[in-house]
C-alpha cells in the first residue's frame, strides 16, 4: 500500500466500461480511463446523457486523522453485478484559487485491476498529484458486486474537509452511468 505524505482534498471515483454506443451507456477504455478529472460534459459528449436514478451511494467516515498510516474504507453501494467495469478516483480538496491547478490529495491502494492515472492525464488537465496513487483508475476490466471498497490513506497535513465524489457505469454498451452524490468528510 502506497501512502500519501501531505494533505487531504476531494475523492471521486469513475466507473467506465467496454463498448461503443452514442446513447446512455459509457464505453471505458479497458486499460483505464483517458481523463484525470470527472466532468459530466466531457463523459456525455463521448457517452450521452447519465441516468441519475440508479440507486448507488458512496459511504466513507465522517471525518479522518491528518498523517494517519491508517488506511480508510470509501464504500460505494448499491452497485449492480457487472463484468466489464472500470473506475476513476480522487481525492480533493474543498476550496482552491480559481486559476490554481487542482490538487489531489492522500493515496489509494493499487490492487490487481487498480493501478495509478498517468501523470500525463493529470498534467493535461492541470491536476498535482501528491502521491503517484493520489488519482486512481483501473487496469483491466473489473467485475463488481453490490459493494465495492477502496482503500484510501489521508494526506500528512490537515487541508480541512475534503469532498468524495465518483461516477459509475455499470457495465457494457447500453448499460446506464451515473455521478454520484458527493460526500464530505472533515479533518479530526
Amino acid at each position: 500500500m502506497l501512502f500519501a505524505p501531505a494533505a487531504v482534498l476531494a475523492f471521486a471515483f469513475a466507473l467506465f466500461t467496454v463498448g461503443s454506443s452514442p446513447t446512455l451507456s459509457v464505453a471505458a477504455l479497458p486499460k483505464g480511463a483517458p481523463r484525470c478529472i470527472i466532468s459530466k460534459a466531457a463523459i456525455t459528449a463521448k457517452h450521452g446523457n447519465p441516468t441519475q436514478t440508479l440507486g448507488f451511494a458512496i459511504t466513507a467516515p465522517a471525518t479522518y486523522t491528518p498523517g494517519s498510516a491508517a488506511a480508510l474504507p470509501i464504500q460505494l453501494t448499491g452497485l449492480p453485478a457487472f463484468t466489464s467495469g472500470g473506475i476513476l478516483a480522487y481525492v480533493n480538496t474543498t476550496t482552491r484559487a480559481a486559476a490554481a491547478a487542482e490538487s489531489h490529495v492522500g493515496a489509494f491502494m493499487a490492487t490487481t485491476k487498480i493501478r495509478a492515472q498517468t501523470a500525463s492525464a493529470c498534467q493535461a488537465a492541470n491536476v498535482s498529484n501528491e502521491s503517484p496513487t493520489s488519482t486512481i483508475t483501473h487496469s483491466a476490466p473489473l467485475a463488481n458486486t453490490a459493494v465495492q471498497t477502496l482503500w484510501w490513506t489521508p494526506p500528512a497535513a490537515n487541508v480541512g474537509t475534503v469532498q468524495v465524489n465518483v461516477v459509475v457505469a455499470t457495465g457494457t454498451v447500453g448499460k446506464p452511468w451515473m455521478i454520484l452524490q458527493s460526500v464530505m468528510v472533515a479533518a479530526a
